[in-house]
């Protein structure tokens, strides 16, 4: 009993740092533009459709990379903060790993699902949301033959998996629908943040690992505040590495987001 709920605990907690990033980052970003969206849709103004669509998933992929990124160097910290029994800090911080994976086409399905919506068309999204739901069912059945202490980390990942497929459905039907999808601007944007991880995941990982968070008689997981502040540390080294690696590589959804709050700052 008590293993089963530990696991239940287990999936629970990851899921809600799953989606810390998403509810912050992707769901006030993707807001804005589903208004400006609507209004093009209304108006048949397909092109402004597929350009808000495109900088929306350039903009929200640019951010929740980084998301990622920090929580999964993170993961074990993360998961002593919610638990200080160590076999579950391990399976916990690998079922988060396990959905992070996942976050970034999470984020840029949640804009798709937005772009049928501002199109009136509530159809086709049930469509592939429905696809994903039977490729989970499927993966979910089949994680019974897996030991019961691993079948959580296999929920996480077949979450991910169908989610996955749900995006590349999803994707398939717009292009057809948009005609295209900006897709060389969207895949240099993608190659550009992927670039512009390398210093700070590596980073990342030393101090990780020199903070004592990949052992359990290390700093970071010896208790909640060294957790906290481990993750504090990682996360503000990562980011500052990041956002500059990107600024040195002249990314222009950085210096769209930065520009005008550099203006505003210079006014100030």
């Amino acid at each position: 009993g008590s293993a089963d709920e530990a696991s239940i605990m287990v999936q629970q907690t990851a899921w809600l740092i799953f989606m810390l990033p998403h509810s912050v980052i992707t769901v006030s970003i993707a807001t804005a533009y589903f208004t400006r969206m609507s209004e093009h849709a209304a108006v048949g103004a397909l092109d402004r459709v597929r350009a808000d669509l495109s900088s929306a998933v350039r903009g929200i992929t640019m951010i929740v990379l980084v998301a990622a990124a920090v929580l999964m160097v993170c993961a074990y910290p993360f998961a002593r903060v919610f638990t200080p029994v160590e076999p579950l800090i391990w399976s916990m911080g690998h079922v988060i790993m396990a959905y992070v994976v996942g976050l970034v086409g999470f984020s840029v399905l949640f804009i798709v699902q937005r772009t049928f919506y501002s199109m009136h068309d509530t159809k086709t999204p049930f469509f592939f949301t429905l696809i994903q739901v039977s490729v989970f069912i499927a993966g979910a059945l089949a994680c019974i033959a897996l030991p019961s202490s691993e079948v959580v980390f296999g929920i996480a990942l077949v979450t991910t998996i169908a989610g996955t497929v749900q995006l590349i459905v999803a994707l398939v039907l717009l292009r057809r629908r948009l005609g295209t999808l900006d897709g060389r601007r969207i895949a240099g944007a993608f190659v550009r943040a992927l670039v512009a991880l390398v210093v700070p995941v590596a980073a990342g990982i030393a101090l990780l690992v020199v903070l004592g968070g990949t052992h359990a008689k290390g700093y970071a997981l010896s208790g909640i505040f060294p957790a906290i502040i481990s993750m504090a540390i990682i996360g503000a080294v990562m980011a500052v590495l990041y956002f500059g690696g990107l600024w040195a590589l002249r990314s222009p959804e950085l210096r769209g987001f930065a520009e005008p709050l550099i203006r505003r700052l210079r006014r100030g």
